[in-house]
């Protein structure tokens, strides 16, 4: 089949080239699947000679254009062609190959394959079935991962301790740094009975769990869990095995939760929910079962190995639990057997989560209907909302097939029923209502599982749909966008050339000397998702100089949703800004076709490289020598070495005056001789330069020495269109801290700002990980701000970019990089709360170390607090400055 005519198939994860059955596995898939013409009707994947229907495919995939090269798309299909399959596979006795193949129906009812690759199916050795007569041999599997050494040891003299005393241990170690590693081995050397199976290769600890039960050897009668830091009671094995019937495949206990100093915090784990060890499709929705408070048969270890692919937030626990309940009963012992050292991040069970709602609260209403952006917010939500779809929904589905698949002709009737119910989720679309209406009328302990993952379906339903009937139009705006950021392909030849015309294309002038005379400040658009710091400056340039007497036009030049009246109710959130509507003239000027009137004697700002040239051509038609060129960024920085570079570049080689945001940023330019400073010993005669104002807050001593944990917040933008924020350095240089134990002595807690759309939390190593908030707007964000002890905001700039001066006004110790004449001294000369460091991950991670130290400084964080920046836009654009602006447009 030609190229033109071929179904598309492009998987997330390549195929595996081996894959181990045990009792029966699952092959989950995700990925894209296309016709460039055609729509799908249905897809299924063909496995061999077995044919499994894909449930739910022409889902949204919002990082599409497509990356494929060579492969057009003509209707925008790509946009509209995610996929997930979870398909079944049978045991194997001896090692097979299964071959792999993608089936569609296509919407003029003709067939498309696409064969995607084999896999060689490896069968697993026979266990005996343990545990059925009176030995009671136990293998202890305990996950470490750099562990703290007072933590560890005590772990291990408390199994030491046990009075049960036919146990091995097996410690299986994911990675940990070698010192840390050292430690491990030395604590564990006390004993024979333990065995310390140190691995290379991190891999969390889902699947770190999944290796040490994998080295658990067949004599085994039972099998435990422990966590690295932990402490068991001297009874734990002999309570837990007592409780052993023999229909009973696991069996679990409550526990103490203390803090780091085994300080008692609650004597239960069930504080705020109720347990449940008896109804499977609980159990599914809401884990009850602690691993660490486990204890499970030996055979059950035919069936739970290999551990279901990992979706979403999937914990070991979770999947040996349900497993266990298929197979066979759980008991528990309603008593602590052992102390539980409670973590910033280690709340399942001891929390409270929000309690279920049909209705939101009336406040919640009312907040989600203020300002100006209801659809904007309401689309934010199903995209978090989503995210539940395709991290809960389908996890839990694929678990309920995996339990069918090896445990489905040995349970009950009434839990293959449950299993069978969930299982098809995705067939049925009324399922998740029924369980939802079931959870609540028999009082499940699930918390409102059911209804959030209804929701979380609903909403990924609704996108998937709106997506399909606009796919054109979106798929057109992400093309765009993704070309300007460097962060995908052409899609054809010429979709550079095209995009660069129209980006700097010349504005269509109709000079009229009847016109009145105007300053026109050219803004790329009007767009409430990204007005922060350089939008505000624009702005606020714009209404000083229409203070000052002169007519100022904005002129709108990229494509925006162009719709005054919500502008009008947008700027109302931000202070000083709110009628600039009613005072500024606004004229969208996106299609190059339609005239511009102007006076002869108009002039011209740029805020943007493109806008430079635009205004470089509008000066020119109207005999004007120069335009006014608002530098905020050092735009060459933010593209890959490409033509936009070199577009950006020759930007500060066209006549202008400069307008710097910042000294440094003018002190760049000078050192380089870029722009306004090329020629010899010039340049400081066009040039002038102002400071974007920042928030004031009101920093106290009394107010930073607050109760609870510790919070970092990090200005985390991991978008390619944001790359100068350096979001990969700074995920490592966090995880270096943590590993290094730079976030020890209390409880902290690790959260990010700045995203455009919604992320899975990032692991930081052990329980910790940072949580990434979703976007607020710059209101919500300052109100946030002092509620954090340490920042971490990074920009590979020679300016120092505005977030991590309000983190260090707000009290915050805040960690930022150096870069070119971006010193530690001129830094420190702004703040003293700023800790500036070289942009490494050893640096950075050096920078956290000592952000934690300071934390109890609070005299010198209040002191800090006063950084030597403009507070107000009076003062940043004071009457001086204005009336320079003036001369400048005047003598253009």
């Amino acid at each position: 089949m030609n190229g033109d005519d071929a179904l598309v198939v492009r998987l997330d994860v390549p195929l595996p080239a081996t894959l181990q059955v045990g009792a029966g596995h699952v092959l989950y898939l995700t990925g894209r699947c296309y016709h460039r013409v055609r729509s799908l009707r249905s897809l299924a994947v063909v496995a061999n000679e077995s044919t499994h229907p894909v449930a739910n495919h022409s889902m949204v995939r919002p990082d599409v254009p497509s990356d494929d090269p060579g492969v057009g798309d003509d209707v925008a299909n790509s946009l509209v062609s995610g996929f997930w399959a979870a398909v079944p596979l049978r045991p194997v006795t001896a090692t097979a190959t299964v071959d792999v193949t993608f089936r569609a129906e296509l919407d003029d009812g003709t067939t498309r394959t696409a064969a995607v690759g084999s896999v060689t199916l490896l069968p697993t050795a026979p266990r005996r079935d343990a545990g059925s007569g009176t030995r009671q041999h136990v293998v202890i599997c305990l996950a470490s991962y750099d562990p703290e050494p007072s933590f560890f040891e005590e772990q291990v003299a408390s199994i030491v301790a046990q009075q049960h005393r036919d146990w091995r241990c097996i410690v299986s170690d994911d990675g940990s740094a070698p010192d840390r590693l050292q430690a491990i081995r030395a604590v564990a050397a006390g004993d024979p009975r333990f065995t310390v199976v140190a691995h290379q290769n991190r891999v969390g600890h889902y699947a770190n769990f999944a290796r040490a039960l994998a080295a658990v050897p067949p004599d085994a009668d039972f099998v435990a869990l422990a966590d690295q830091d932990d402490a068991w009671y001297p009874h734990k094995l002999t309570r837990i095995l007592a409780e052993f019937r023999p229909e009973t495949t696991l069996v679990y206990s409550d526990l103490d939760v203390v803090a780091r100093d085994r300080t008692r915090v609650a004597s239960t784990y069930w504080t705020s929910r109720r347990n449940n060890f008896t109804d499977v499709a609980s159990l599914v929705f809401a884990n009850t079962v602690t691993g660490a408070a486990s204890v499970f048969r030996g055979a059950l270890l035919a069936e739970l190995l290999p551990f279901p692919p990992r979706i979403g937030d999937a914990y070991h626990d979770h999947w040996i639990g349900c497993a266990a309940l298929t197979r066979g009963t759980l008991g528990y012992v309603d008593a602590p057997l052992y102390a539980y050292r409670q973590h910033e991040r280690s709340t399942l069970g001891h929390h409270a989560p929000p309690p279920f709602r049909m209705v939101p609260r009336l406040a919640e209403v009312r907040r989600a209907l203020a300002g100006s952006h209801l659809a904007r917010r309401f689309m934010a939500e199903l995209w978090r909302r989503r995210q539940v779809y395709v991290d809960d929904v389908v996890r839990l589905i694929v678990m309920a097939k995996l339990l069918l698949l090896r445990l489905g002709a040995v349970t009950t009737p009434e839990k293959r029923a449950a299993l069978e119910r969930i299982a098809n989720l995705e067939q049925t679309p009324l399922g998740l209502v029924r369980e939802t209406v079931a959870a609540r009328r028999e009082h499940r302990p699930t918390l409102g599982a059911e209804w959030h993952c209804l929701r979380g379906m609903l909403a990924s339903r609704a996108l998937d749909a709106h997506y399909r009937r606009n796919r054109r139009r979106l798929f057109e705006a992400r093309v765009v966008r993704r070309e300007l950021t460097g962060g995908g392909p052409l899609t054809n030849a010429t979709a550079g050339v095209d995009l660069i015309t129209a980006k700097i294309a010349p504005l269509a002038l109709r000079v009229d000397p009847a016109a009145p005379e105007r300053v026109n400040l050219i803004a790329p658009a009007i767009d409430f998702t990204h007005l922060f710091a350089g939008y505000l400056g624009k702005l606020n340039l714009a209404l000083r100089l229409q203070a000052s007497g002169r007519r100022v036009r904005i002129v709108i030049v990229d494509p925006c949703e162009h719709d005054p009246a919500a502008w009008r109710r947008g700027i109302a959130a931000y202070p000083g800004l709110e009628d600039f509507f009613d005072r500024v003239e606004v004229a969208y000027a996106a299609d190059r076709a339609v005239a511009l009137a102007v006076h002869p004697r108009d002039t011209w700002i740029a805020t943007t490289w493109w806008t430079a040239h635009i205004a470089h051509h509008a000066a020119a038609a109207l005999g004007r020598r120069r335009f006014l060129y608002l530098v905020q960024e050092f735009e060459p920085m933010t593209f890959p070495m490409g033509s936009l570079h070199a577009l950006a570049a020759e930007s500060y080689r066209l006549p202008h005056v400069a307008l710097f945001s910042t000294e440094l940023l003018r002190d760049y330019f000078r050192a380089e001789r870029i722009g306004v400073y090329a020629a010899e010993g010039g340049g400081d005669a066009d040039a002038l330069t102002f400071e974007n104002a920042i928030a004031t807050f009101l920093v106290t001593a009394e107010g930073l020495d607050r109760r609870g944990p510790r919070r970092l917040l990090f200005y985390a933008r991991p978008e390619q269109h944001a790359a100068r924020n350096l979001f990969e350095l700074g995920v490592l240089a966090l995880r270096a801290a943590t590993g290094a134990g730079a976030f020890e002595e209390t409880p902290w807690r690790f959260e990010g700002i700045g995203a455009s759309r919604a992320f899975v939390p990032v692991p930081l190593g052990g329980s910790r990980e940072l949580v990434l908030l979703p976007r607020v707007g710059l209101g919500e964000y300052r109100r946030l701000l002092p509620g954090y002890d340490v920042g971490l905001s990074l920009m590979l700039t020679p300016h120092p970019s505005l977030v991590p001066l309000e983190m260090a006004a707000a009290g915050l110790v805040t960690v930022t990089n150096t870069c070119a004449n971006k010193t530690v001294a001129a830094l420190q000369r702004l703040s003293t709360n700023l800790i500036p460091v070289a942009p490494t991950v050893a640096a950075i991670a050096a920078g956290l170390g000592e952000a934690a130290r300071r934390v109890p400084e609070y005299a010198r964080r209040v002191s800090g607090a006063e950084v030597a920046w403009s507070r107000d836009w009076g003062t940043s654009f004071d009457d001086a400055l204005v009336r320079r602006i003036a001369d400048v447009l005047a003598a253009t």
